[in-house]
Order: structure tokens, then sequence, then C-alpha cells
């Protein structure tokens, strides 16, 4: 249930615009099936058409959104590793390159194994070694840029690891 409330928390306006117009666009497809009732193969189609897209609008809208609207940049500064302490700090730049400007954004960095082989590294970073998130909580008008330090406490490695920054930001 969080999940569900992340996730909408996480919406914008233009991703409701963007549910509504693919809503909008679902009953048009239904219409025109119920128009072509006498052809099965064009109404079988189109009906298959509309709830395609319909389950596929959850995904692709906020993808969309994020990737056209929102898009924000990350740089990562440093990334230096304590060894008396076995700490791991991660500073950056978090950059509004978006189109629209941002109440909150949270910078998430997981860290995990790197590998030769390209697919066992995809499902190392399916299941990192460590996964932290910082809050940034001001408003971050377009084109600002905002520093963030991230401190990843008991970090003990012993192979080579990658450490992957993402910003979600609304």
């Amino acid at each position: 249930m969080n999940f569900i409330k992340d996730f909408i928390d996480s919406l914008i306006l233009y991703d409701y615009i963007g549910f509504g117009f693919v809503f909008i666009l679902f009953l048009t497809l239904i219409f025109i099936a119920i128009l072509l009732k006498r052809n099965t193969f064009l109404t079988l189609f189109f009906t298959i058409l509309s709830f395609i897209l319909l389950f596929t609008a959850p995904i692709g809208v906020p993808f969309c959104v994020d990737k056209y609207i929102k898009s924000p940049d990350i740089n990562t500064t440093q990334i230096k590793e304590l060894k008396f302490v076995d700490n791991l700090i991660i500073e950056g730049i978090l950059i509004n390159s978006g189109k629209v400007d941002y109440r909150k954004c949270r910078v998430v960095a997981k860290i995990y194994y790197k590998d030769k082989f390209i697919v066992k590294e995809y499902l190392n970073m399916l299941k990192p070694i460590y996964k932290r998130s910082i809050n940034l909580e001001n408003p971050i008008k377009r084109k600002e840029e905002v520093d963030f330090r991230m401190v990843i406490d008991n970090f003990k490695v012993s192979k080579e690891y990658e450490v992957y920054l993402k910003a979600e930001c609304r």
C-alpha cells in the first residue's frame, strides 16, 4: 500500500493531464469499435488496442513525464571511502534541467558489485548491497543547482563496486 501512496504523491499536473488524455483516447477507441461492430476484425483490433493502451498508461505516462518534463540531472563530485570508520561519502550536485520547478526531491544511491558479464551486473543492480536515500525538502527552481551529501554507514565491501544515483523529483 505504501508503494501506491508514494506513486500518487509523486504525480504532478502533467501526469494527470497525460492520464486524462489516455482515458479519452481509450473511450474514443471503444466508441470506434462499437461503430464498427459489423466488421469483427476491426472491432476486435480496436478493443484490444484500447485495453493495451489502458494497461500500459500507468507505466508510460510517468515515464514520459519524467523524461521530457521533469528530467533532473545528477553530477557526482566526489565518492570517498573512509578506511578507519567504514563509511562511504557521496557528494554531488542535483541540477533541475526540467521544464517545471521542483517542490522536493529524493536522491537515491544504489551500490552494487561490478561484474564483467552485463547480465550479472544488471541483476546485481536490481539487488544492490546498499541502498540509501536523502530527501531535499527545499524547492528547486528551473536551471538551479543544489549540492547534496550522503553518508553510508558500516560500508564494508571487498569487491569492486559501482555507485548508481537517481533523483526522483516532484
